[in-house]
């Protein structure tokens, strides 16, 4: 259905990744899993995509906060049983369920104007932790995109940036992975991109999950052990 790659018959995204959240943090896009289940109801296929993990970012340097970081996986771990990150965008068909309208990203999973460089509150602190972080943003629904139908959200596909076959290509532009069909980082980061088809699999969110879940913990016991013991949450 629809123009593109033709494997499991979708387009499947083109993503990119700033190199530095890839190389220098190591949060790498592992898997993507291709969710068909509700087309015949929503029209729409969904790609849940799981890295290695998340970090957090100085504001001032624009490197690996990795005090920060630490709490953060801490924090991770303890609340979603996983350290590794699970966001998930879908395309939109038309009623034929034949060609490709648009791509929604659902709430939290947009990144809006957020950006390495930018977050729509002020830096997180935790007293005597982290201060001047980028982490964890307010978030914003896509229907706030000027290229977005203002009535679903759903980012129209004539909009969105694509490759000679046909893939759409799509941003992981914040240190939490929020996503778009444009780089909020505008240029400023050297980017990797994942041509791979090797990285799709056919899969629902709650095997993404499960998936997420069997991959190794980054967190560091002392740090979940001060967060539990203070019962703070981000």
């Amino acid at each position: 259905r629809g123009g593109g790659h033709q494997a499991l018959g979708v387009p499947y995204p083109v993503f990119r990744q700033p190199e530095l959240d890839r190389d220098e943090a190591g949060n790498e896009l592992l898997r993507v899993f291709v969710d068909q289940t509700q087309f015949a109801v929503s029209r729409r296929v969904y790609f849940h995509v799981v890295l290695s993990g998340e970090s957090a970012w100085s504001r001032d340097t624009h490197h690996v906060d990795e005090v920060a970081t630490k709490f953060y996986r801490a924090n991770n771990s303890l609340q979603w049983k996983r350290t590794a990150d699970v966001n998930y965008l879908f395309l939109q068909y038309d009623e034929a369920g034949r060609d490709v309208t648009g791509v929604g990203f659902p709430s939290g999973n947009f990144s809006s104007t957020q950006s390495f460089f930018h977050g729509l509150k002020p830096p997180l602190t935790i007293p005597f932790l982290m201060s001047n972080v980028v982490l964890c943003d307010d978030f914003v629904r896509p229907c706030e995109a000027d290229n977005a139908d203002p009535s679903t959200g759903v980012i129209r596909w004539g909009s969105v940036t694509k490759t000679d076959d046909g893939r759409p290509v799509i941003y992981l532009n914040t240190c939490n992975h929020l996503m778009h069909v444009v780089d909020t980082n505008e240029g400023r980061l050297d980017l990797h991109t994942y041509h791979s088809v090797d990285l799709f699999h056919a899969g629902t969110g709650n095997e993404a999950e499960l998936y997420a879940r069997s991959l190794p913990d980054r967190s560091e016991g002392t740090a979940r052990s001060l967060l539990s013991t203070l019962g703070i949450k981000f």
